[in-house]
């Protein structure tokens, strides 16, 4: 459509109000400013106008081409920076960086523009250039570290991100910023590979404070185990409060519950109300059944501010250990804070399934998956594992290909069927869907362990049952599962005392129903019954509708 005339003199009174009349600048290789040529200058201002038009009209990438052509005409760094951000706005990222280009031309220490030179680089996935960018950022004082930080934590690419600042940390070893903000930034994307590539730099480098090896710490305990993340805490001399507690969470982790409540009390010598470590002394109380303490930690932890649903959901929790069913499911209905409801309801679901109540533990998930709709995959999942977990595994088993109708490929619903089947006696088609599951992740400790653990319970292939939970364990070696995995080998293959100390480490990690029934047959073929009915008891305080400790029971102490 053509445009209309229009004169002179409106045009200019257009380009006033809208605050963008052209204002020329030195060219890029010019040491003075060039006169723009009258015809360009008319030029210039013809595209002001159009863009101010389109704008009106709500066509910003109309608009952004119209300025785009007035920068190019006037060589007005702001008008080439209303471009770029315009179309980038669009999503028009050629012609944001065709902006971006002519604007750095004319200002090449421009900030703003060297951002948005990164962002581009780093949205093409190109670190290298991303990487000269993010220096002569650095280098220009065009921004702090910590506005910087803040622009790179909205990276459209991560990976492009981390390899970005891999790279000049390599190029700037002195440069400590560096692996601090890649340390950061892993943490948040949660990269455990660059969180502990990052500490590791600044360990080498002398600079790891405890906010460093903190930050490192999870990692290492999901790559390496807890006993080697605890190593590295208890090498510190003079920890603070915050050190302290994280190794109250590893000894516990490890199931070391009197180191757990040693570091957990001299925290809270110092710290009385530090809601994490009531919590976590209340759960030591739990685990080596001193309830009436754990009633005091979580009351304690109920009467802070903030913290009172999360003491109360504790509460409940303290309730089901204690056998107070019906109250326990009252005090998970009272939660209300969205963060803790669905564990509430979840937990109330699968005390109503212990109780033998599924048509009410299915009609509340049912009202929780409508609720909840972005979790009603995770909703359905733990379902059918408490499900499983009671011995309903009709249910459970319908659950899981219900899921895989619409998630065929869903590698952790196939796992979660091959574990009802094997459940249910199938062995053949849970050692076929195990099998399939390795072939297709043969690097899996958790499929390794599965396969395995199936083939010995049936008394299958012993040899390679072994070998799978060998390799499981080298992957996870503090993984309760394959411990028990090992130790229930090595019952089944006649070595009755060596089961019990593999059990006995399982147990120690994870005070699990499964593992309780394991270790109290061990022990109940080795004649020490009353330990054996102890370990069941302990086990069942948690979950007393688990399928495999009742029936382990009733079949030996019936």
């Amino acid at each position: 459509m053509r445009l209309p005339q229009i004169d002179l003199a409106a045009a200019l009174l257009v380009l006033m109000i809208s605050g963008c009349a052209a204002t020329p600048v030195a060219a890029p290789d010019a040491g003075l400013a060039a006169p723009i040529p009258l015809s360009d200058a008319g030029e210039a201002r013809y595209q002001l106008l159009v863009a101010e038009i389109a704008l009106s009209r709500r066509d910003l990438q109309a608009a952004a081409r119209a300025y785009l052509e007035a920068g190019r005409n006037s060589g007005d760094i702001e008008v080439l920076r209303r471009a770029a951000g315009l179309a980038y706005s669009t999503g028009d990222l050629a012609l944001t960086d065709e902006a971006v280009t002519l604007w750095s031309g004319y200002a090449p220490n421009d900030g703003l523009a060297l951002r948005y030179r990164l962002v581009l680089a780093l949205q093409r996935g190109d670190a290298t250039e991303a990487a000269q960018h993010l220096a002569a950022m650095r280098a220009s004082g065009a921004t702090d570290d910590a506005q910087l930080l803040t622009w790179l934590r909205q990276s459209p690419d991560t990976e492009a991100t981390m390899t970005m600042l891999t790279q000049l940390s390599d190029a700037q070893p002195d440069d400590l910023s560096l692996p601090r903000f890649m340390l950061t930034l892993a943490g948040e994307w949660e990269d455990d590979r660059r969180v502990l590539d990052a500490s590791a730099r600044l360990i080498a480098a002398g600079a790891a404070d405890e906010r460093v090896l903190l930050a490192r710490s999870p990692a290492l305990e999901r790559s390496e185990g807890a006993t080697v993340a605890l190593a590295e805490l208890d090498a510190v001399t003079d920890a603070g409060p915050d050190l302290r507690r994280r190794r109250g969470e590893l000894r516990f982790a490890q199931g070391d519950l009197a180191g757990a409540r040693s570091d957990l009390e001299l925290l809270l010598a110092e710290r009385p109300e530090d809601p994490l470590a009531l919590y976590l002394l209340g759960e030591v109380s739990l685990a080596d059944g001193r309830l009436d303490a754990a009633g005091d930690y979580f009351q304690r932890l109920q009467g802070l501010s903030g913290m009172g649903e999360l003491g109360h959901f504790m509460q409940a929790r303290l309730a089901r250990t204690r056998g107070e069913s019906r109250r326990a499911i009252s005090m998970f209905d009272d939660i209300e804070k969205q963060d803790l409801r669905m564990q509430a309801q979840l937990s109330a679901a699968a005390i109503e399934i212990e109780l033998d109540e599924v048509p009410a533990a299915m009609r509340r998930t049912d009202e929780l998956i409508l609720e909840y709709v972005d979790d009603a995959a995770s909703i359905r999942r733990e379902r059918a594992a408490t499900l499983a977990g009671a011995g309903h595994l009709d249910l459970a088993r319908s659950e899981y290909q219900a899921m895989l109708v619409d998630a065929p490929d869903d590698a952790q619903l196939r796992y979660g069927l091959a574990l009802v089947l094997a459940q249910a006696g199938d062995t053949d088609a849970a050692v076929a869907l195990l099998e399939v599951l390795v072939a297709e992740d043969p690097e899996s400790p958790d499929y390794m362990n599965a396969l395995g653990y199936t083939l010995a319970d049936a008394g299958r292939e012993l040899p390679r049952a072994r070998m799978l939970v060998r390799d499981a364990l080298e992957r996870m070696p503090d993984s309760p599962a394959a411990l028990d995995s090992m130790g229930w080998i090595e019952f089944r293959t006649g070595h009755v005392s060596v089961a019990e100390e593999w059990l006995r480490q399982a147990w120690a990690l994870d005070q699990d129903p499964e593992i309780a029934a394991h270790l109290g047959e061990v022990l109940w073929a080795l004649g020490r019954h009353d330990e054996a009915r102890e370990i069941w008891d302990l086990g069942a305080a948690d979950d007393p509708g688990n399928a495999l400790l009742h029936q382990t029971r009733s079949r030996l102490d019936p």
